[in-house]
């Protein structure tokens, strides 16, 4: 019912996402449709194609060299010389259309490049539209997706994730409903009850419950973040005035678990800037190396995918801003200068192209989270599944050799960050890459919720005492029947 309600809304508000096919009748437009006879066929129809999509206009005034308090620009319509451009108003209202050669006068001019890179953006966001609608026409379909995505743990495919990011925009605020109630029910309820189960008397149910929920948890995490900092404002508010990406996020992170925390961090690297305040703040408070190890994680994936926040992130991960009670042994300087070579070693392969940076990023991850041989090594870095198989990795990475856990991870993260979440999945014809339900794998997740001694049970009430439910009935005729 939930994302039956959410794609109604969606029919009923088409226009919604700022794609409407009707013109705005102004003055203004007016007298800039008639303007159209300055230019040529395919300088015409690039113009009118600017004048149908009003998201890519406003995208444009939001372009780095147009100031922010600019009532106008001007947008050229080629890439010659004195190419003929369209004037338009912040707002949307098109003023008129000027000829190769005429003056543009002070105006401020969109480069070329940034609009092609936009118009590239837009026939994107219409494919993506175009599939969500093809989608969410099959509600049997889409309720079958939907099922998927709570129960295959981590068999779900990589084609099943496309689609679901396919109508992610469309179903954002059901799929935020979805992830803090699981995330709810994951840490404060099935947590505790795993924790509290003994190997001698396994609830086999419980813990495959336990799994689907936080991989289902973990693919929620993807789906709210892939519009970067616009997603993640919108799930904020769920959490009132909690530090979100600590309680959700980086507390997911906590149960250890290789493939899961992946996905926590690359959210958190999504997030970028919006994030980047709150984890260092939540950095400084760490109380033992595990803690200040996951939020420095978290920093990581921001600054292997915002270049222009590393250098913030490598001013903070360094021994002066290390708690003092962390500072014994050489774990610490260790784990520091892991993380800086790391940071450097990104900062040194910004921008390398495919294949050439698929394998330097996935030496860096075999290096330190795969044991083979040189000849091994060589052919499962040319390996195009190879980030899907770092994504995949078995790894507790907290509970199980904490230290050489923390490392690869290290490793992992900075290699998965930059990358488009579907690599985190792999396709139908390799499903079998995913590791299965392992009841050992969930007892090591709830570890954390584990109780210290032994568990008694609350004390029963006496049949004639008041119930404890504040029915002000007596035990036996209210919950003790």
């Amino acid at each position: 019912m939930l994302l039956h309600g959410a794609s109604e809304r969606a029919q009923r508000d088409p226009a919604s996402d700022g794609d409407g096919d009707e013109p705005r009748k102004t003055g203004h437009d007016i007298h800039f449709l008639s303007r159209l006879e300055r230019v040529g066929y395919g300088e015409s129809d690039l113009a009118l194609r600017l004048y149908r999509d009003p998201a890519l206009v406003e995208a444009l005034f939001g372009e780095r060299g147009v100031p922010p308090d600019a009532e106008r620009i001007a947008i050229p319509l080629g890439d010659r010389a004195e190419p003929p451009h369209v004037v338009v108003a912040r707002g949307g209202a098109f003023v008129t259309c000027l000829g190769a050669e005429m003056a543009i006068t002070d105006l401020p001019v969109v480069p070329f490049d940034r609009l092609t890179i936009q118009l590239l953006r837009s026939d994107e966001a219409r494919a993506r539209r175009e599939r969500a609608g093809e989608v969410l026409d099959d509600r049997k379909a889409t309720r079958r997706l939907y099922d998927r995505l709570l129960r295959a743990g981590l068999g779900l495919t990589r084609e099943e994730f496309q689609q679901l990011a396919a109508i992610a925009p469309v179903l954002l605020p059901a799929f935020i409903e979805v992830m803090v109630d699981v995330r709810q029910e994951l840490l404060g309820d099935l947590a505790p009850r795993v924790g509290r189960l003994k190997r001698g008397r396994m609830d086999e149910s419980l813990c495959r419950y336990f799994w689907m929920s936080a991989h289902a948890l973990g693919h929620l995490m993807l789906l709210t973040s892939l519009g970067g900092r616009r997603d993640v404002e919108r799930w904020a508010v769920k959490l009132g005035e909690l530090n979100g990406f600590e309680e959700l996020y980086l507390r997911t992170a906590w149960l250890g678990d290789g493939p899961l925390a992946l996905k926590a961090f690359w959210a958190v690297g999504r997030a970028g800037k919006v994030a980047l305040p709150l984890i260092k703040h939540a950095l400084g408070r760490s109380r033992s190396l595990e803690s200040w190890g996951i939020r420095a994680l978290a920093l990581l994936a921001i600054a292997a995918r915002h270049r222009r926040l590393r250098a913030e992130v490598q001013g903070t991960i360094t021994l002066g801003h290390l708690p003092e009670e962390l500072h014994q042994g050489e774990r610490a300087g260790r784990f520091i200068h892991i993380f800086q070579e790391t940071l450097k070693w990104a900062a040194q392969h910004d921008g390398a192209e495919e294949p050439e940076a698929r394998e330097l990023h996935l030496r860096l991850i075999a290096s330190t989270a795969v044991e083979r041989g040189e000849a091994d090594l060589a052919q499962w870095v040319r390996d195009p599944l190879a980030p899907t198989r770092a994504a995949l990795m078995p790894l507790q990475f907290i509970e199980r050799e904490p230290e050489v856990g923390l490392l690869r991870m290290v490793a992992a993260v900075a290699a998965l960050a930059p990358l488009p979440a579907d690599r985190f999945y792999p396709p139908a014809a390799d499903v079998a890459l995913a590791p299965e339900f392992s009841v050992e794998a969930v007892l090591e997740m709830a570890s954390f919720a584990r109780p210290d001694g032994p568990v008694h049970a609350a004390p029963r009430p006496g049949r004639n005492d008041p119930c404890t439910c504040g029915s002000n009935k007596k035990y036996k005729r209210c919950c003790g029947t």
